[in-house]
């Protein structure tokens, strides 16, 4: 059997870009050969047992540390053994969510335009960014602008100030840095409601986006932001739709698909072990991505997710909760029908791979006729 086509076609690229001599071409094509025959899995070989062993294994070297990427603000990234476990439970909320938003054409060559689509994402609100002090003896509420806090998230005073005259109209008046609102027709309650109100009125960016910090690569500047919001980010018409990606898994299932999630899903367990300096072939995380996204829905390696799906009750009773799943499993009336390995390693019964998948019959009559 030959090699792939898609093997063949990368083959051809890579001759044609090197312009490799006919003899070597061929000697490629032979150690390609040789290296994809030697690729191949045994049939009914336990390719699931050999994945959860070369996965966890060398996840006992991770570390714990956290990590960062440096620059004005600071974005944690968590440790690898942290952004592992993270990814194979499938859990609801990332602890450390983040995203590489990457901006289009020219806008990533230029710094100080990068910057500025960069104040566009961190989430600001006027309390950030001013001084709110309340008074109930005057009835009146002051809003002290802090220029230097607005510097800092690309933003203007006049921004601030228009905001304030638009939500309170003529109730509000500016001097210099300071707005003053006044609450003459209205009781002492409804001023407090607007203070706290205040507190929160949004300036600028997007929720869920704390941080933001500029970075720059071979293709020009991007983004990495602290706390995540892909649907939010994609409507901005200065972001590069096809090269932004947050690391939050769920997220991108619910925004652009099981599919999407599942890329994502190996993308990250591929660059969680590369970060530590772990070798591991990326077929057993594909296996692992494909076992958790292939019911359109992902599940993590939990009780409540792909051990939950299992049909027999012996192999669900095996993980947690051992007494609970036996006793619900007995009031239900269930069959065990030791299809699978679990159950059948727990009865002291041939397992269902490797050779014990395989029957042989003699053929004593084919022995004859050939004698």
């Amino acid at each position: 059997m030959g090699l792939p086509f898609n093997v063949q076609n990368k083959i051809s690229k890579y001759v044609e870009k090197h312009k490799l001599s006919k003899d070597d071409e061929k000697e490629l094509h032979k150690k390609a050969k040789i290296l994809y025959e030697n690729s191949k899995v045994i049939p009914y070989d336990t390719v699931g047992l050999l994945a959860a062993h070369s996965m966890t294994e060398p996840a006992t070297q991770m570390v714990l540390k956290t990590k960062h990427f440096s620059g004005a603000a600071e974005v944690s990234v968590g440790s690898g053994i942290e952004i592992l476990s993270s990814l194979v439970d499938a859990r609801s909320k990332v602890r450390y969510p983040i995203m590489h938003v990457y901006l289009k054409g020219e806008l990533a060559k230029d710094e100080k335009k990068s910057k500025e689509c960069m104040s566009h994402l961190v989430y600001s609100v006027l309390n950030d960014v001013t001084e709110i002090i309340e008074n109930l003896e005057t009835k009146k509420i002051t809003v002290k602008i802090d220029n230097k806090a607005l510097a800092e998230r690309g933003l203007e005073k006049a921004e601030i100030i228009d905001l304030l005259k638009k939500q309170y109209k003529k109730k509000a008046t500016d001097e210099k840095d300071t707005v003053i609102i006044l609450f003459d027709d209205v009781n002492l309650q409804t001023i407090r409601k607007n203070f706290l109100k205040l507190k929160k009125m949004k300036i600028t960016g997007l929720e869920g986006i704390t941080e933001a910090i500029l970075l720059k690569d071979d293709s020009g500047y991007y983004i990495t932001t602290e706390g995540s919001n892909l649907k939010g980010v994609f409507e901005l018409d200065f972001v590069d739709t096809d090269k932004t990606y947050t690391n939050d898994v769920m997220e991108t299932a619910r925004v652009l698909g099981i599919e999407a999630a599942r890329q994502l899903l190996v993308n990250e367990l591929v660059k969680v072990y590369q970060d530590n300096n772990i070798s591991i072939d990326a077929r057993h995380l594909i296996l692992l991505a494909d076992v958790m996204c292939f019911e359109g829905i992902i599940r993590g390696t939990v009780r409540s997710g792909i051990v939950s799906t299992k049909e027999s009750p012996l192999a669900r009773a095996s993980f947690e909760q051992t007494e609970k799943v036996l006793f619900d499993a007995a009031f239900a009336g269930e069959d065990e029908k030791f299809k699978g390995i679990i159950e059948n390693i727990l009865a002291g019964l041939p397992i269902n791979v490797g050779v014990g998948r395989i029957e042989l019959v003699m053929d004593n009559l084919g022995k004859k006729k050939n004698k």
